[in-house]
C-alpha cells in the first residue's frame, strides 16, 4: 500500500447521474405480541416490531437483533 498521490490522469469528467424514484416503493411498520417459552425462565411475553421497506414483489431479508 502506498500513500503517494495518484498520478494517473482521468480523461472523463464527473457527470452526476439522475436516478428515478419508483412510486411503488413504500414502507410499513407494525408489531405483534408473542410468548417465548424459555427453558429455565418459563414463558416470557414479548412484543415483536417490524418494518417492511421496498416494492411488494421484492425478496424479503430479515434482520433480527436485540439486547441479550
Amino acid at each position: 500500500m502506498s500513500f503517494a498521490p495518484s498520478t494517473a490522469a482521468r480523461p472523463e469528467s464527473f457527470v452526476p447521474v439522475s436516478v428515478p424514484v419508483d412510486d411503488r416503493v413504500h414502507a410499513e411498520r407494525g408489531e405483534f405480541a408473542a410468548v417465548l417459552s424459555m427453558r429455565h425462565a418459563g414463558a416470557s411475553p414479548v412484543r415483536l416490531r417490524y418494518e417492511w421497506v421496498g416494492p411488494a414483489n421484492a425478496p424479503v431479508v430479515v434482520l433480527a437483533g436485540g439486547i441479550s
